[in-house]
């Protein structure tokens, strides 16, 4: 699905959802409500979940590619030392793409997690695992899912 396929989705949603609620809301605001005065509404609501889910799309790759990146320079990492300068070249390439998208929280735990695969020494499994934990909350977070939601639905 492409993403003028998606933005016409949810725009379509965005005007199904907001109008009833505009409609049901109009006795409470004492007059009688145009055309023309909800239209600006329904408006912002289409154009921020436009972007809303086109922050979305955006976000998801970047996060699923550091955190893909990640993973192949801990697998390639012997247990004596780091991993191998390419994979963690790609762990870097990945943080810049992913500090693009942001936000910051979610940047500020990929740094951290990126430097502890970039260590010269080896950390404790735990470290990797903590920082692991906290990367995919502030992802997670930051796309609105639960556990388990980076993946495409």
């Amino acid at each position: 699905m492409g993403f003028g396929e998606v933005a016409l989705i949810a725009a379509v949603a965005a005007v199904a959802g907001g109008l009833p609620v505009i409609w049901f809301a109009r006795p409470l605001r004492h007059r009688a409500t145009s055309v023309a005065e909800v239209l600006p509404d329904v408006l912002q609501l289409i154009g921020s979940a436009a972007n809303e889910q086109r922050q979305h799309d955006v976000r998801r790759p970047a996060y699923l590619e550091f955190l893909f990146r990640v993973e192949k320079a801990l697998g390639a990492a012997s247990p004596s030392g780091p991993a191998p300068l390419d994979k963690r070249r790609a762990v870097s390439s990945a943080l810049d793409a992913l500090r693009l998208v942001g936000p910051d929280d979610v940047v500020d735990a990929a740094q951290h997690l990126a430097t502890l695969v970039q260590d010269d020494q080896r950390c404790p499994a735990d470290d990797m695992d903590r920082a692991k934990t906290v990367f995919l909350a502030a992802a997670r977070s930051a796309l609105g899912v639960s556990a388990g939601g980076l993946a495409r639905e």
